[in-house]
């Protein structure tokens, strides 16, 4: 029988944004200018949430400047110039986490940490990235710390943390985030940062970027973490990876992988998810998943690609769980085809605490040795055979507990649970002005633009936007057509419906049928 459920999203609305915990993650708040020597250090006085220092007293010179052309997010952005290379002096731009810039980090909750950095002269272009907990000026743990190679261009770098130590009181500690001009040492080179974030991330039950859509364009400089949530290895020192740009040659998006390998013999090169990083993948025992891939063959000698599926238990160094739910060699067509392969976990953690995390591994191998070829992958998917596409999305939100059903509005922000799913929202934090669809008038026209799933034929999802004369949902009846779409993210596209403003005044309106 066919049921089909109606709800709405209203017309007053905002822009597109997302919630960021970061007190002025964008540096738009603060005062433009140079400084070094002995103006350091500044903590919030001139760019609010923020410290500066340098305990060299000249080395390093901080900017606050303003560009609205360059900047990443708003008008502003920092610029950090280095001029030494001694052993021994620190400098940092960093949150005040005893300041205006505390955030509180709650345990056993996942955050994602992001943000938009790039390098602009100098010898080097190294930036030491530091995340921690702290109580008051003691640390309490260490989350993540790494040299970044940046590039001349603005890229993203995104990493998933989980805080897990309370403060001695047991409360909940603050975050604090750092980025240096160094490696071990401070460095010669001048580095901007924009656009800083930390958001709560849902638990990863899903594949992170298999569309490789968030990452840097270009040759990866192996070992490379450069593409969100995978890694590109290589043991031979002879075979190399890209992050193609090619919206023509992409078979998903604009973005694809490509793997050349002229070694053929007994090492190891491989693409693969970061089962620890920002690519973790929870999955669960007797479930039935199906994993499915893009992949060509463009040259070389051989046309073999090597796929391997594992688990392994979260946050330990323990082995691996299950070493073969999937390994296979296949012989690859010249043109784009679709690959897939079921599996079902079977072995549960050492620690029942701990979750099982999914690992996928590409190798340009027939068996065990490479292969000379030259191949590309793209689209890569997780999909739970026995859960539907709104199910594992409240699976992703833990804290609805059985507040799960279609009209359910947990976070009471006048979206229920099915709306919340069709355009993007939060089902638990009240969000509803950053997620509904926005609406502008320009040149006679009333435009009305909002997200959409791009699964939502396989979700059952129908959208539908009406208009009228009158701010009465009953009243707008009149069908709207689409004039415009284009992607937004990796799950949702960006959908445009517009009308003629010929009367004094018109509304439209967002409705989402489910259909069971």
């Amino acid at each position: 029988m066919k049921k089909i459920l109606i709800i709405t999203a209203g017309i007053m609305l905002s822009g597109l944004v997302h919630a960021n915990l970061v007190v002025n993650g964008s540096f738009e708040q603060g005062t433009v200018g140079v400084y070094s020597g002995t103006d350091l250090p500044k903590s919030d006085s001139v760019i609010p949430g923020w410290r500066i220092y340098d305990t060299s007293k000249a080395a390093v010179t901080y900017e606050l400047v303003a560009d609205a052309a360059e900047a990443t997010d708003g008008s502003n952005y920092i610029k950090i110039t280095s001029t030494t290379t001694a052993i021994g002096p620190d400098a940092a731009l960093d949150i005040t986490q005893k300041g205006l810039g505390a955030v509180e980090a709650a345990v056993g909750i996942s955050y994602k940490v992001s943000f938009d950095a790039k390098r602009v002269d100098g010898t080097d272009n190294n930036l030491a990235l530091t995340i921690r907990t702290f109580e008051g000026g003691a640390i309490v743990e260490d989350l993540f710390t790494s040299g970044l190679p940046l590039t001349s261009d603005w890229a993203t770098y995104s990493y998933v943390v989980k805080p897990t130590l309370l403060t001695s009181g047991g409360a909940a500690p603050v975050f604090y985030i750092g980025f240096r001009p160094k490696g071990s040492h401070l460095l010669d080179e001048t580095i901007c940062i924009d656009n800083v974030s930390i958001e709560a991330a849902p638990e990863p039950r899903s594949l992170v970027n298999g569309s490789f859509e968030e990452g840097t364009v270009g040759e990866l400089s192996m070992p490379s973490y450069a593409v969100t949530g995978w890694r590109a290895f290589d043991t031979t020192g002879n075979n190399s990876m890209e992050l193609v740009s090619d919206a023509a040659g992409a078979s998903e998006g604009i973005n694809y992988v490509k793997i050349t390998s002229v070694f053929t013999d007994s090492g190891d090169t491989g693409y693969d998810v970061t089962t620890t990083g920002a690519g973790k993948c929870l999955i669960s025992t007797d479930i039935n998943y199906r994993v499915l891939f893009d992949a060509k063959w463009v040259s070389g000698q051989d046309n073999s690609l090597n796929i391997q599926v594992k688990t392994f238990e979260e946050g330990t160094a323990n082995p691996i769980l299950e070493d073969a739910l999937v390994a296979e060699t296949i012989t690859l067509n010249t043109a784009w085809t679709t690959y897939s392969y079921d599996f079902s976990p079977s072995v549960q953690p050492v620690d029942i605490a701990n979750g099982i995390t999914l690992y996928i591994g590409f190798r340009p191998k027939n068996g065990g040795t490479l292969q000379n070829e030259v191949l590309c992958i793209d689209n890569v998917q997780l999909i739970d055979l026995t859960t539907g596409p709104y199910e594992i999305w409240t699976d992703t939100y833990p804290t609805l507990g059985t507040a799960t059903n279609y009209t359910d509005d947990l976070d009471v922000d006048g979206m229920n649970n099915l709306l919340e799913y069709a355009v993007g929202g939060n089902p638990a934090v009240s969000d509803a002005s950053s997620v509904q669809p926005s609406s502008v008038m320009e040149s006679g026209w009333l435009y009305y633009v909002y997200k959409q799933r791009k699964n939502y034929e396989a979700s059952g999802l129908d959208y539908h936007v009406f208009s009228g004369t009158e701010l009465d949902p009953a009243l707008l009846t009149n069908d709207t057509s689409v004039i415009g779409s284009g992607e937004y993210d990796s799950d949702f596209n960006l959908v445009t419906n517009g009308i003629t403003a010929d009367a004094p005044k018109a509304f439209m309106q967002l409705q989402v049928q489910k259909t069971d």
